[in-house]
């Protein structure tokens, strides 16, 4: 493989495309990264971050700069309407420190970027939109480029996945969820050191520790007997959280509506476009699969393209990992309280 800048090019400059261009950067090889925002965003979006993942961070160097921002999730509790179920251990207590953490996945992204420049010179070419021709990519504001490798890192909704021709299979469910970020306001109602999954006959709400104190990503389901959904402002999420919790919050931000569901490419490259994280599949959020598997599926392709491996060996990993990652994804979904 070449080192020069040229060989490789890396489309989406989120977790997978920065972990790849890290990882990558540490074996000489100098990739471009290209994304068609105009500037790195700030949204929270996904949060956790596994043990495995974390040892992956300290090898790119960034780990402990991670956890002195991040906060610890030691487990998750689980209750129907009101009543205690079970809590869920993820980490001793007692252990001179925990990796299970929670952070901005825009946080994550900055300490990223962040060392890509400062360790290796290299910096994400925003505001460029990219699509894939006959071998070539077309780069807003450049001319042609003919890379020998094009890492799709580009997002569930792949433009350079469909263009390469690989299919998906999709699944999606028929409720809207809700999710946002809030402080809770209402005084030692939660272990901040925990998940809170509260299950009830209108549905789920989930609280995730974020770093800043009672602050939480909230997230759940609409009742089945709601005809209409429209984002709701923040009175209405306080209205709403409130009613199914009797928790009160405030400092609402980043509300947003969706729908869970699943995506998975039924294969991982075609010709020079190799898919990398949500490109190559997304998991409902049971199990914390996606941000995670992103970055370890990205640094393993970075040791894949780096070593000369066949991309076929790469293509089994992880067809071999993800179909163990969704039998459990959907074990927990079943055993999820109704």
């Amino acid at each position: 493989m070449s080192t020069n800048s040229q060989s490789i090019c890396i489309v989406g400059a989120g977790p997978a495309g920065l972990v790849c261009a890290l990882a990558l950067a540490q074996k000489g090889i100098l990739p471009r990264i290209f994304d068609q925002s105009a500037k790195h965003g700030t949204r929270s979006r996904a949060t956790g971050l596994k043990p495995e993942t974390m040892a992956l961070l300290d090898k790119l160097g960034v780990g402990n700069t991670i956890r002195a921002m991040a906060t610890p999730i030691y487990g998750s509790y689980q209750s129907y309407a009101g009543k205690p179920l079970r809590y869920i251990p993820f980490a001793d207590k007692s252990a001179p420190h925990c990796d299970n953490l929670s952070l901005n996945q825009s946080d994550t992204e900055a300490v990223l970027i962040e060392a890509l420049e400062k360790t290796a010179g290299l910096k994400v070419e925003w505001g460029r939109a990219v699509k894939l021709g006959v071998g070539k990519l077309q780069v807003q504001g450049f001319a042609p480029v003919s890379p020998c490798v094009i890492i799709a890192a580009d997002g569930r909704f792949s433009t350079i996945r469909a263009a390469a021709g690989i299919t998906t299979d999709k699944t999606q469910d028929d409720e809207i969820s809700f999710g946002c970020d809030a402080t809770v306001t209402t005084p030692n109602a939660l272990d901040h050191t925990a998940m809170h999954q509260m299950f009830g006959p209108e549905g789920r709400v989930v609280f995730v520790p974020l770093p800043a104190k009672n602050r939480y990503k909230i997230s759940g389901t609409f009742s089945k007997t709601v005809a209409h959904y429209e984002v709701p402002d923040a009175a209405a999420m306080q209205n709403l959280v409130h009613g199914r919790t009797g928790l009160c919050i405030d400092n609402v931000d980043d509300v947003f509506l969706y729908r869970l569901g699943s995506v998975r490419a039924k294969r991982l490259y075609k010709g020079p476009v190799v898919l990398a994280g949500d490109s190559a599949q997304t998991f409902y959020p049971n199990g914390g699969f996606g941000l995670n598997t992103a970055m370890q599926q990205a640094a393993d392709l970075a040791h894949t393209l780096a070593s000369r491996q066949p991309l076929q060996a790469y293509e089994a990993r992880w067809q071999t990992a993800v179909d163990a990652m969704f039998a459990e994804m959907t074990r927990l979904r079943m055993a999820a309280p109704k």
